[in-house]
């Protein structure tokens, strides 16, 4: 029994081998033979015998290839966000503002987005506020708060009525004293600043071009820059503009 077993194994060890040298053969006969053939006949044997791994391939590498490109030639930087209250104004003359200041500094407008949003209504009365007011002023907030509002354009009233929802940079230390001296304090309003100071907060911009080229209808209108703005030069830059027009 032990030597019959012995001689099987030995028969099945020398299938084995033989089987493994045919392999080997025909991987070595395909591999010269690949060798003479033109390459895109090698890229389209290989897709016909493994199209399963080289549909993941190319998916693989398109995906990689989108993410480069987006990181290196996609990527948007907010470079002014401003935001309108309370007021009637075409969007179409909005993008106008945005596209002239965009120019004056050379900005790349596809990469660097300058964005003036008219979008916000405000109740200017707690007392009557609706489901719409609430969601507005949780909208207004809430951009606030993650620093996406660089400049702000309302009344006077609503400054009054938001008071401690909103902060201001002192634009004393904002915009040069030769700015700020072609003002008298009938244009000028004051607020609070994150410690709770009186600091000179907005500049009326009732006799501006800005307002009168977009046919914008508010009343008493003043700008300011919230005090979380992401970019303080980018907002001062702009209040600069609009009295230069």
């Amino acid at each position: 029994m032990r030597i019959e077993l012995e001689e099987e194994t030995s028969e099945e060890v020398k299938e084995y081998d033989e089987h493994r040298e045919r392999i080997e053969d025909w991987a070595a006969h395909r591999k010269e033979h690949m060798k003479e053939l033109p390459f895109w006949e090698r890229v389209r044997w290989y897709v016909s015998y493994h199209w399963i791994q080289a549909v993941a391939v190319i998916l693989i590498v398109a995906f990689v290839g989108r993410l480069v490109w987006s990181y290196t030639f996609g990527k948007t930087e907010n470079w002014l966000g401003g935001i309108i209250i309370n007021s009637q104004v075409e969007d179409s003359a909005l993008d106008q503002v945005e596209e002239a200041f965009a120019k004056t500094q050379k900005l790349d407008t596809k990469k660097q987005l300058v964005t003036l949003d008219a979008g916000y209504y405000l109740s200017n009365d707690s007392d009557t506020m609706n489901q719409n007011d609430m969601n507005y002023l949780t909208k207004f907030e809430a951009n606030i708060s993650i620093g996406a509002v660089d400049v702000m354009i309302a009344s006077s009233e609503t400054y009054d009525y938001l008071g401690g929802r909103c902060t201001y940079q002192d634009l004393t230390e904002l915009l040069s004293g030769e700015f700020l001296a072609q003002f008298d304090e009938s244009q000028l309003y004051y607020g609070k600043d994150s410690d709770g100071k009186v600091v000179l907060s907005g500049i009326s911009i009732q006799d501006t071009d800005f307002l009168k080229e977009t046919s914008m209808l508010i009343e008493d209108p003043y700008i300011s820059v919230p005090i979380s703005t992401s970019n303080p030069e980018h907002a001062a830059a702009f209040i600069e503009y609009l009295f230069e027009q």
